[in-house]
């Protein structure tokens, strides 16, 4: 190869080889048209960018609910094609209204973003947090059980609690775990963890202890 021209191209770079080298000709040719490509390739990339950021909330930075819906259907359809269980937990803080009222939203929203921040850093690779609306988060634990999830939501509990921050203004949260089941929607796993969830927050605890008829 006995030339090479590197021209910006929107986000990037276009590289042209040549085995024969390059006349002036060549070059402008090129920079031509790179100056046709451009507005089509910034077109592409704002598209791509205003996409990522509509599966993005904004406030936390964790995945929408939006995202949420598309990754529970593809989850389903692979747990019903290889078997694969999976485990959907909802997060709710309790009494999160108190923190609003005696402290602002401003400091409301900065929990929220603390909590989202703390939940991620408790999960594994691979695993997913979102966003559901308010102060309702889901996180979706993949190639899990029942008895492993619990084990991975009350490490995420513990999390929540230890952290300074959250403890400073009292925020605390309530778990609630599905396994899929074949049969399951996104809309009914959703609602399942939900009531696990409302169930735990009426015991007073964080995460309500495994069901004797699931500890097998």
């Amino acid at each position: 190869m006995k030339g090479a021209l590197l021209v910006p191209l929107g986000n990037g770079f276009l590289w042209v080889a040549s085995e024969r080298g390059f006349t002036e000709w060549d070059e402008e040719l090129v920079q031509s048209v790179a100056r046709e490509a451009r507005p089509h390739t910034e077109r592409l990339g704002l598209q791509s960018r205003l996409a990522r950021e509509a599966e993005l909330d904004p406030l936390t930075g964790v995945f929408s609910r939006r995202r949420l819906y598309v990754r529970l259907r593809r989850l389903i359809a692979q747990a019903d094609r290889r078997d694969q269980p999976y485990v959907v937990a909802v997060v709710d803080m309790l009494d999160f209204g108190k923190v609003n009222s005696e402290h602002g939203h401003l400091v409301g929203d900065q929990m929220l973003a603390c909590v989202a921040q703390v939940l991620q850093s408790s999960l594994r690779e691979g695993d997913d947090i979102y966003r559901l609306g308010g102060d309702e988060f889901v996180l979706l634990l993949p190639r899990l059980g029942r008895c492993e999830g619990l084990v991975a939501v009350r490490r995420a509990a513990e999390a929540l609690e230890a952290d300074p921050l959250l403890l400073d203004y009292g925020v605390r949260a309530n778990f609630g775990l599905a396994a899929y089941a074949p049969g399951d929607t996104p809309e009914s796993l959703i609602e399942r963890a939900d009531q696990e969830m409302y169930a735990a927050k009426r015991q007073g605890v964080s995460v309500l202890d495994l069901p004797e008829a699931e500890s097998g």
